[in-house]
This record gives structure tokens, C-alpha cells and sequence, in this order.
């Protein structure tokens, strides 16, 4: 009974809102989007996009695609325009040495240098916190990101 009385007043609420000329926003839709071709990146490439008003970082690692979007966790910097290295990690799994791990994989953010992994979105320092990853998809020649 509640359920049907709630479904009344929102339907009720759209039509007062089609009354007064509101309309509610369409539901988002995914899509795939061409950004860009095979050709275009080589392995350790970048290419800064926008899809639907979202700025999006598409990287070549190796053979594969990845997508994170261009705003860092830590205060929303441009993290796709950073630079693409290694990361060093000194804990107990490295006895405490210093070694590089995951070259080519870890984007640095340019304004603070927080370090992303390209792969995963994991954060090297804080491996709670990832960005969040676009679906990516190589169709024939084409690049498409889905969103």
C-alpha cells in the first residue's frame, strides 16, 4: 500500500512538474564513445578526452587500454596530465630497500604527487582510496570509452 501511495505522488509530481513547463532530466544513458584510434597511442601514450562533459585520461599500458578520470582524489588536480614512471616502495616485503615496481603503470599527479596506479586506479600510498576506472573497449581500429 505504501508503495502504490508513493508511486502515486511521483507520478502526480511529474505531471505538476510537465504543468509548469519543468521537465525532469532523462535518465543518463551508457554509451560507448569513439575517442580515439588504434593507431594513435603507442604503448606508454596518453590522450586527455572528453566524453559527456567528463575530462578522461585514456592510457596505452602495454597492449591494453585504460581510462581513469582526470581529477585526483586528493584536491581534484588535473591527475592525467602528470607523469607515467615506476613507483618506488621501501616496506617489509622490500626488507626496507627501496625497488621499483609497476613501471610504466604509476601516473603521478602533478600537483602534489600522489601516485595512481593506470591499471587498477589504486592509490600507491593509500591503497583504500581509487580513482574510479571507464570501461574501455578496441573495437576494429576504433578506441571506445563507455560511459
Amino acid at each position: 500500500m505504501a508503495n502504490q501511495q508513493s508511486a502515486n505522488r511521483s507520478q502526480q509530481e511529474e505531471r505538476s512538474a510537465h504543468k509548469n513547463g519543468n521537465n525532469p532530466p532523462a535518465p543518463a544513458r551508457r554509451g560507448e564513445h569513439v575517442v580515439a584510434r588504434v593507431d594513435e597511442l603507442k604503448p606508454g601514450d596518453r590522450k586527455i578526452v572528453t566524453v559527456r562533459g567528463v575530462q578522461i585520461g585514456l592510457f596505452r599500458v602495454g597492449d591494453d587500454y585504460y581510462a581513469l578520470p582526470n581529477i585526483c582524489w586528493h584536491q581534484y588536480g588535473p591527475v592525467c596530465t602528470g607523469k607515467v614512471g615506476s613507483a618506488i616502495i621501501a616496506d617489509a616485503s622490500t626488507g626496507w630497500e627501496p625497488q621499483y615496481f609497476y613501471n610504466g603503470e604509476v601516473l603521478t599527479c602533478p600537483w602534489h604527487g600522489l601516485e595512481y596506479r593506470v591499471t587498477t586506479g589504486q592509490c600507491v600510498a593509500y591503497p583504500k582510496v581509487r580513482l574510479r576506472q571507464y570501461p574501455v573497449k578496441v573495437d576494429g581500429d576504433e578506441i571506445k570509452i563507455i560511459l
